[in-house]
């Protein structure tokens, strides 16, 4: 392949604020070294568009009136023809029907699709729309073992047909070398005060009303510590109500979304994800990456990503009492929570790193084309 590269076009909705929106520009950003990449947009760019374009990462959009509509498939269709695209890899569930079809249609020899959560398959129409194009596509990528039984039983694919590959982290970006004293400045935190937070887009899914009770719980033992919510979406009103009702203005900061990550992770002393619902989220392996143990609902890949007992706890979703009792145990054995830490970080290196992501990525493609016998044009 010397000279010549084969050309990559990633499908998603936008590139908003998101985890698997994040997976997959860090994926893109990484694989342009091998592959000529290009992105397309199906609904709009999204904030997050910039970091692909300011690396020469082209995106162009696609705007979809329906999941099927003809005028949309056969505007994407000539878009592909016109790149001569090799490889179409679709993100999501919209993309991953509407894109998979218009990749059948230009002919395009390589079409993968990413499942990136389960509750992608809320209603018997996306099952139906899944089962219809899942004959076109060459594989499918699931992000984790759960999500890949998931889609088995729903869809009723071949097990042969659907492979995981775990999303990954980049360990090293996540070490910083001290706590922030910045941050505890802006938040109000003061030292010696055990912080414990959530990273996770403000959604029903993510029930942070469970995060919020567990709080109420602890708060009656460990009366100083502070909790931590960022990001942002559409129930953060209601997540600021209900720190109203549950009395917990003095030790609940809603910092909203931001760009410093791995600064706010090393801010916590736990990690805690109370979602009713993930494929394999990536806030997960990032609060490992800095060293921190995990709190998570047993939902998803997250028994997959957490070793309960381990690298952290596993625990029943919406079990507020749980919940609190876990985090209690972490607060009153630092040593322990700080082993928990260090395993959690290891395990991240050995198995969740983002070069294993874009080494086994890469060998998918390349096995995929060189089975269809193409070459780079």
């Amino acid at each position: 392949m010397v000279g010549k590269k084969f050309n990559l076009m990633a499908v998603v909705s936008d590139f908003r604020a998101g985890g698997a929106e994040k997976i997959v520009i860090e994926l893109l950003l990484r694989l342009k070294e091998t592959f000529n990449v290009s992105a397309v947009c199906i609904r709009d760019k999204g904030e997050h568009s910039n970091i692909l374009e300011e690396q020469s990462i082209k995106i162009h959009l696609s705007y979809f009136k329906g999941r099927i509509h003809p005028q949309s498939l056969f505007n994407f269709a000539s878009l592909l023809r016109r790149e001569n695209i090799h490889i179409v890899h679709t993100h999501m569930y919209r993309p991953n029907i509407s894109g998979s079809i218009g990749a059948y249609i230009a002919r395009v020899p390589v079409i993968i699709s990413h499942i990136h959560s389960i509750h992608q398959w809320d209603s018997k129409r996306q099952i139906f729309m899944d089962r219809l194009t899942s004959w076109v596509k060459d594989k499918i990528i699931a992000v984790s073992g759960e999500v890949k039984n998931s889609y088995i039983e729903k869809v009723k694919a071949g097990s042969e047909k659907v492979e995981v590959i775990y999303s990954g982290v980049e360990p090293q970006k996540y070490k910083v070398d001290k706590k922030p004293a910045e941050l505890r400045s802006i938040f109000n935190i003061k030292d010696g005060i055990p912080v414990i937070g959530i990273v996770a887009r403000l959604a029903p899914e993510k029930d942070h009303i469970t995060f919020l009770e567990a709080a109420k719980i602890v708060l009656k033992t460990c009366h100083n510590a502070m909790f931590l919510i960022v990001g942002k979406g559409p129930e953060e009103n209601n997540i600021k109500a209900h720190i109203e009702r549950f009395n917990l203005r003095d030790n609940v900061v809603v910092a909203g979304y931001r760009m410093d990550i791995p600064q706010v992770l090393n801010l916590l002393d736990i990690f805690v994800l109370s979602s009713v619902r993930e494929g394999f989220p990536i806030s997960i392996l990032e609060a490992m990456a800095t060293g921190k143990p995990v709190v998570a609902t047993d939902v998803g890949g997250n028994r997959e990503a957490v070793v309960d007992g381990e690298t952290g706890f596993i625990v029943p979703k919406r079990d507020s009492s749980s919940l609190a009792l876990r985090i209690l145990t972490l607060i009153e054995n630092p040593e322990m929570a700080a082993v928990m830490g260090q395993k959690g970080y290891k395990r991240v290196c050995q198995k969740f790193s983002m070069e294993t992501m874009v080494n086994e990525t890469t060998k998918l493609y390349l096995d995929l084309l060189a089975k269809k016998r193409v070459r780079p044009a």
